[in-house]
């Protein structure tokens, strides 16, 4: 498995997750902003008891991190 194969496969599980997360948990907050070179959204998601945001640039899962 190469370098490109792996990072393909890791975009493919933090996608799945985050929409696991945004459909079965409880939606906080869901900002969008977008410009003519790229659009972001971050959403703010309790799921199982813990706060959780996703980052989204261009409709591909950036980060999944833990909200203290």
């Amino acid at each position: 498995m190469n370098y490109a194969e792996k990072m393909e496969r890791e975009n493919r599980l933090k996608t799945n997750l985050a929409e696991w997360m945004l459909r079965h948990g409880e939606i906080l907050s869901d900002r969008s902003r977008s410009n003519e070179y790229v659009g972001v959204r971050m959403a703010e998601v309790l799921w199982r008891g813990l706060k959780w945001e996703i980052t989204e640039v261009d409709g591909m899962v950036c980060r999944i991190e833990k909200c203290g």
